[in-house]
């Protein structure tokens, strides 16, 4: 972990291990508070990463926004990780009618079922959050 300025801390929780099977698994899952904002960056890690970083972390993943996880791949995003991050907002970065079926259902189900406003590259375009720290707003653009 290391700060950033005033206010602005950032947290890797992963890769925890020096090899994994699976190139995803590398992708560091990050956290970056800004005042009483913070959010979780998950790139492409798998569940088993995310399941290695719930045992050490549970306890500090809690944000306000998440990037879920391998473009809303059933292969991510479990629901006891997400559980964990109790976020208000989630963003999905995936491309339209991509030939993966990105976000996978079961990811979407859970998002739904959690209640989390949850943003889409594929269906809303660029997404930008911003901060001052207190508030968070998100802008769309197609």
């Amino acid at each position: 972990s290391f700060n950033l300025g005033e206010g602005v801390k950032f947290v890797a929780y992963s890769p925890t291990k020096d090899s994994y099977d699976n190139l995803n698994d590398y992708s560091p899952i990050m956290k970056l508070t800004y005042g009483n904002n913070s959010f979780v960056f998950t790139g492409d890690a798998e569940k088993v990463v995310e399941a290695e970083v719930l045992k050490k972390y549970a306890n500090e993943l809690n944000a306000d926004v998440i990037k879920f996880g391998h473009h809303g791949s059933s292969t991510s995003s479990t629901k006891e990780f997400i559980e964990a991050i109790s976020p208000k907002y989630g963003i999905i970065s995936c491309g339209v009618d991509n030939s993966y079926g990105h976000p996978h259902r079961e990811v979407v189900d859970i998002i739904n079922n959690m209640g989390i406003n949850a943003y889409r590259t594929d269906t809303q375009g660029q997404i930008t959050l911003t901060s001052d720290g207190s508030t968070i707003n998100i802008k769309t653009e197609k």
